[in-house]
């Protein structure tokens, strides 16, 4: 569930509702900023996410998501979105829960009702910018004066006000030095630097954030090592390779898988790379294929006709310490 929680964040950023196809939308809320005048408390502006499982009909958004991610047809994205969606629904009828990333956990009731629990709520969203309720107790006073007052009531009610401050907070200046500074000033100042803590958020991401998860392309300079290093191999080891009987050269031969659903563990774009791949995981305990399609070779570590199977193996740990960059494709040639 991790990739697609992670299209849901990045699109979240900036849309105000995201729709898993089947299950439900994810809606962002915003609430301006509010004065709570019986607290005297100022409440700054802010977002909340919540769930609507009414809304599931797919509106495309996550499968163009998908389709720009992986360079993959619209099709084949929206076929992704929905297999991975199914593999939810799945999910929630066995364990009634899925933790979606950094957003939260949706839990199913006994009549499959779905309900959302983000990890940050409203107040914890915003203190985490940096923007806290500030207390007014200034405001609050006067207007508990009333409406109708005259000059003399503002000046019994302004020295009230010094005396609560004084009540709350006494300036010791024999003890302490106190810089005087400008409202505008420090207006000003805070500004810059709320402005200065979004743009760090912007460049240095979240460290708890869950890495992406791509199909995973072998660099051109780790085939080169792997192809240098058995063309310089013993020459007894070539010899053993030339005695190899009929029958090991034909096991050889790339077999072609005729399943429809693939777990993918690599994308190249020629056959000579994926085949050096192959090479270079024997052992890994998965039997690696080539599948060509167009002008790109993806490498399957198994099929079947069932994607729920495929990504179940992909969420062990097992699979997922050999291959951490894999996915579940549709090979829509398997049956023409």
């Amino acid at each position: 569930m991790d990739r697609i929680s992670l299209h849901i964040e990045y699109l979240l950023l900036k849309h105000d509702c995201v729709i898993i196809p089947g299950v439900g939308a994810f809606i962002k809320t915003h609430r301006e900023a509010y004065i709570d005048r019986e607290a005297g408390m100022l409440y700054p502006m802010g977002t909340e996410i919540h769930f609507n499982a009414d809304i599931a009909e797919d509106d495309g958004l996550i499968a163009n998501s998908y389709s720009r991610k992986y360079n993959i047809s619209f099709p084949e994205a929206r076929t992704m979105v929905k297999a991975e969606a199914g593999a939810m629904r799945d999910l929630l009828q066995q364990d009634s829960e899925i933790t979606l990333g950094n957003l939260g956990i949706l839990r199913a009731g006994d009549d499959m009702t779905i309900s959302f629990h983000p990890f940050l709520r409203l107040s914890s969203n915003s203190s985490r910018l940096g923007i806290l309720p500030v207390r007014i107790l200034a405001l609050h006073s006067i207007d508990s004066v009333g409406p109708g007052i005259n000059k003399h009531q503002t000046e019994t009610s302004e020295e009230s006000i010094n005396k609560e401050c004084r009540k709350h907070k006494e300036l010791d200046f024999d003890r302490n030095y106190y810089i005087p500074v400008n409202k505008i000033f420090a207006k000003t100042a805070a500004c810059l630097l709320l402005v200065v803590i979004a743009a760090l958020s912007l460049f240095f991401p979240n460290t708890e954030r869950v890495r992406e998860d791509r199909a995973s392309v072998v660099p051109v300079d780790t085939l080169i090592e792997k192809v240098v290093t058995k063309a310089t191999s013993p020459s007894a080891d070539r010899k053993q390779d030339v005695s190899a009987t009929p029958t090991e050269a034909t096991n050889k031969a790339p077999v072609t898988e005729t399943k429809q659903y693939k777990l993918i563990v690599g994308t190249f774009s020629s056959e000579s790379e994926a085949e050096s791949y192959i090479e270079s995981m024997k052992g890994c305990g998965y039997d690696l294929h080539n599948n060509p399609s167009g002008k790109l070779h993806r490498v399957s570590a198994c099929s079947s006709d069932d994607a729920s199977e495929l990504y179940s193996l992909l969420n062990t740990k097992d699979f997922q310490k050999t291959f951490s960059e894999s996915w579940v494709w549709h090979d829509k040639s398997v049956g023409k």
